[in-house]
């Protein structure tokens, strides 16, 4: 007779993949956590190369202020005189072409600071603000060209000077980064409220240049005091 053989109840077995669901959580929170280093990251990067740019321009427009005051110095000098002879006209000429010729040194040194500011090739915007500075600083080193050569160029509106200027404060605004850091908002915003030493131009535009009105100080000076002498 055969014996009858009862099974037991049966053994589960053991899960041998219950770790998966943990390690995909845990593989999740890393590609997020990741992800948003990665996002922060360049964020503050973005940050301080905005940061950077905005220091050198600043210098830069630090230089060409400079620059407007030299000239307004020069001119209030020379119309503070009782009767300016023509000595005292040749100086006037001389200091004007002076203070270009520095100014053109200057402005380009500055220039190449702005330019030499490293951008990450994928930050566009900051990388369009640069290079309208760097348009506009180029138009103030060929306005000193022409002055130191020709000091009338002082009393007559510079288009190119002014329009590129009026170019950068759109890239440059569009160039900070939310939420900005180092009060980028109010310091670029005051590169342009400093920017335009003239802002009720009678003219209805806004000026950088020089601005000094080229009847008043042509007939000041004579008229003939700035033309190249054959």
């Amino acid at each position: 007779m055969s014996i009858s053989q009862q099974s037991g109840p049966a053994t589960p077995r053991s899960n041998n993949h219950g770790w998966l669901p943990y390690a995909l959580g845990a593989a999740t929170f890393l590609v997020v956590l990741g992800t948003f280093g990665l996002i922060a990251g360049d964020w503050f990067v973005r940050n301080i190369e905005t940061r950077t740019l905005v220091i050198a321009i600043e210098n830069s427009e630090s230089t060409m202020s400079q620059t407007q005051d030299s000239v307004s110095e020069a001119f209030d000098a020379f119309g503070g005189l009782d009767n300016p002879v023509a000595a005292d006209r040749e100086a006037l000429v001389t200091e004007l072409a002076n203070v270009a010729g520095y100014a053109q040194l200057s402005i380009a040194d500055a220039g190449d600071q702005v330019a030499s500011v490293l951008v990450m090739p994928w930050h566009t915007n900051i990388l369009e603000a640069q290079d309208a500075y760097v348009t506009h600083n180029l138009a103030w080193q060929s306005y000193m060209e022409r002055a130191a050569k020709d000091p009338i160029e002082f009393t007559e509106t510079q288009a190119d000077v002014n329009d590129t200027f009026v170019a950068v404060e759109p890239a440059l605004t569009d160039a900070i980064p939310q939420p900005a850091l180092f009060d980028l908002v109010n310091r670029v915003a005051q590169i342009f409220i400093d920017g335009y030493p003239d802002p009720a131009d009678e003219t209805g535009g806004l000026t950088q240049d020089a601005g000094f009105e080229s009847g008043a100080f042509a007939s000041l000076l004579g008229h003939q005091i700035f033309f190249p002498m054959s």
